[in-house]
């Protein structure tokens, strides 16, 4: 009986480092899926003094003010999001929300826009609802290099190029 179970143990085990050693491969293989981390625009909004206008803390800030995108003659409410559920990682565009990063900074984030399609120039307008507005515009471009994919993704505030990320807006 020891016997029996010794070599039932066996093969099972050798088919576990089978698996094991086929499931962590580094080839290429033309079969592989990729997800694409989607485009997501992060903006802060400060007073001339610093204090961050979208933290529900500060007096004055902007969160009940009826801040609002215009993505594509579409014209999105802060905090409308749709929220649908897939088993895949889909890009779900919902317009502008506030949110917090891991930081703790609190900012108003636009997206998601698909990371595996390709932008250029893509304008988004802010409306304050205080008379003002703001352009954002980005780029993103998927490559592949060595099967494998690469994003190269730029921003723009109101035409001028800008490395920050999140965007700052002064108001």
């Amino acid at each position: 009986m020891m016997k029996l179970k010794s070599f039932l143990k066996k093969p099972l085990f050798l088919l576990y480092l089978l698996w094991i050693a086929t499931a962590c491969n580094d080839k290429n293989d033309p079969n592989m899926i990729w997800d694409i981390y989607p485009t997501i625009i992060y903006i802060s909004v400060e007073d001339t003094q610093g204090n961050s206008l979208l933290d529900p803390k500060v007096e004055g800030n902007i969160l009940e003010n009826g801040i609002k995108i215009i993505y594509q003659r579409k014209t999105y409410e802060k905090d409308s999001l749709y929220d649908g559920l897939s088993r895949a990682y889909l890009a779900r565009f919902y317009g502008i929300k506030t949110d917090s990063l891991v930081s703790g900074l609190h900012v108003l984030s636009i997206g998601e826009f698909a990371g595996d399609k390709n932008y250029k120039n893509e304008e988004i307008t802010i409306d304050w609802n205080d008379g003002s507005k703001d352009i954002i515009a980005f780029d993103s471009e998927l490559s592949w290099k060595n099967k494998k994919p690469s994003v190269k993704r730029t921003l723009y505030l109101n035409g001028k190029k800008t490395e920050n990320n999140p965007i700052l807006i002064v108001k």
